[in-house]
């Protein structure tokens, strides 16, 4: 059962988009529509419509994994979806804290519903109802200490790497894995945590993850050697920091953790750890059609919105 279940995931990344269907897309070569996974999104859809049925298609994927996976392994299927819960949550913390972006919510709720989120008007309250799922178990509130979104939705990504950590820790057959799987997550982390030092400051970043906790025991990153790990050009990197871009910074690093997942999960193709991988692609293809959407919606042209795309 375990085989059939990585074997279907196999066959779902075979349906995953490739650059040149993006620059189709992109170019109106072909419509999204065009594509079987995509067939409901019409031209006459409204933006929220379109992003909406595009995150349907990903978060259908992974309930088909869940579906047909063992019951042993269904709570490590749907965390990989949670991810996109604590999304959520941070739009929503945002619009509490008085951003004036038009609220959109991924359509996933595991916990915490996208409707009920939505009736959560204080931060206080947000944090009970947090309180109240495995994402904060026990764990008593935090004290931030720069007094900002950005430490925030920094201590919502602990919350939820250290959930998906305890989640593998205690499926027995995940817990046999743990070391490739610990790495391709922990190697993630780190790539976040040079941009949240980028955003908060190096000091500030200390002294809030001193203060919040880390899953990893990471408090500070050796940027070149994860660079080289990631097979990352440095000079690419440090120009794309200096210059402030961070959200290309992420697009570099979500490309290296990609080759460095198969690099390390040669040895488990066939095995559960894929799903991990095959989360993380199917996940960027749901941002990069969001992005053609979005960057299409303000008149962006096709070549800004190509060199937005996270290619694999």
């Amino acid at each position: 059962m375990e085989t059939y279940l990585v074997v279907r995931a196999h066959g779902l990344k075979t349906r995953l988009l490739k650059q040149r269907d993006y620059e189709m897309i992109v170019n109106e070569e072909k419509s999204l529509s065009d594509y079987p996974d995509y067939h409901n999104i019409k031209e006459e859809d409204s933006l929220h419509e379109k992003i909406e049925k595009v995150y349907r298609v990903y978060v259908n994927r992974i309930n088909l994994l869940a579906n047909i996976s063992p019951k042993e392994y269904q709570a490590f299927i749907k965390a990989l979806l949670d991810r996109l819960e604590i999304e959520n949550i941070k739009i929503q913390l945002r619009y509490i804290m008085g951003s004036k972006r038009r609220v959109i919510y991924y359509p996933y709720g595991h916990y915490i519903s996208p409707t009920r989120l939505s009736k959560i008007t204080s931060e206080g309250r947000l944090w009970e109802t947090l309180q109240k799922t495995p994402y904060m178990k026990t764990k008593k509130m935090p004290r931030f200490v720069t007094g900002t979104i950005a430490e925030r939705e920094m201590y919502l990504e602990n919350l939820y790497y250290s959930y998906m950590l305890d989640i593998i820790l205690s499926t027995k057959k995940l817990r046999k894995k743990l070391r490739v799987l610990y790495e391709i997550l922990k190697t993630e982390y780190m790539g976040k945590l040079i941009y949240w030092e980028k955003v908060l400051g190096q000091q500030s970043l200390r002294d809030a993850l001193r203060n919040i906790g880390t899953p990893f025991n990471i408090y500070s990153v050796r940027v070149k050697e994860l660079l080289e790990k990631l097979k990352i050009d440095p000079k690419e990197a440090e120009e794309i920091l200096e210059s402030n871009k961070l959200t290309e910074f992420l697009n570099l690093m979500k490309r290296g953790v990609i080759k460095y997942s198969i690099y390390l999960l040669t040895p488990y193709t066939v095995d559960l750890p894929f799903l991990y991988l095959y989360n993380l692609m199917a996940n960027i293809e749901a941002e990069n059609l969001e992005k053609i959407i979005l960057g299409k919606d303000i008149g962006l042209t096709e070549e800004a919105i190509l060199s937005m795309l996270v290619i694999i």
